[in-house]
């Protein structure tokens, strides 16, 4: 089993949204995923899974591209929501409860981070952002792409074709089917950065 030392006392955590589009300014939050790892990229059993559906006052604001269903799946799980600030105030209370001692924090295993991470200021604010979540981060997508770089300087066959997560992800045998499903799309996430990082990394 890894040792992961050089996490260095911060906790590993596959963070993972849904949201109604890509614009972080245009589009809504609909819920946020945080799953603590172990040092063998599992689920930890002893650490608790941060999961809460986020619900607007105002009419939500979709990306022309979802489809009617995925339109279906976010209205129909942001019955179960809370407004932001109070979504905001249970992931800041789960992060303290997590007990990481001083100046630790999450280092977060996701797809797009920079895209996740903007969502994530925007639930936050940055203040509180910054104070939860390292500035270090593994990105699934900028992973593969790196790969595929490395692939091409060495002239052998390139990782993936392509770099959508549901590509990547069925590519690796870690399928789900709704993109809504937020838990399933950060256990898909997780085994598949794990498959990548076995398989690929003598390259």
């Amino acid at each position: 089993m890894s040792s992961m030392k050089h996490l260095n006392g911060n906790l590993l955590c596959a963070v993972t949204i849904a949201a109604t589009g890509k614009d972080p300014i245009g589009n809504d939050l609909c819920a946020v995923c945080i799953a603590p790892l172990d040092n063998d990229f599992t689920f930890s059993a002893s650490r608790p899974m941060f999961l809460m559906h986020v619900r607007h006052d105002h009419e939500l604001r979709f990306d022309r591209s979802l489809t009617l269903e995925m339109r279906r799946d976010i209205v129909e799980s942001m019955k179960y929501g809370s407004p932001p600030e109070t979504v905001a105030r249970c992931l800041e209370q789960w992060f303290d409860g997590l007990n990481l001692g001083y100046n630790k924090k999450i280092m977060p295993l996701a797809y797009n981070w920079p895209l996740v991470s903007q969502y994530l200021i925007d639930l936050l604010m940055w203040e509180s952002f910054s104070q939860i979540f390292d500035w270090r981060f593994r990105d699934l997508l900028s992973y593969s792409i790196c790969l595929n770089d490395r692939c091409d300087y060495q002239g052998v066959q390139y990782v993936t074709q392509k770099h959508g997560l549901q590509y990547l992800c069925n590519t690796y045998d870690a399928h789900y089917s709704k993109a809504s499903d937020i838990c399933k799309q950060a256990e898909a996430i997780v085994h598949t950065y794990k498959r990548l990082r076995a398989v690929h990394v003598g390259l």
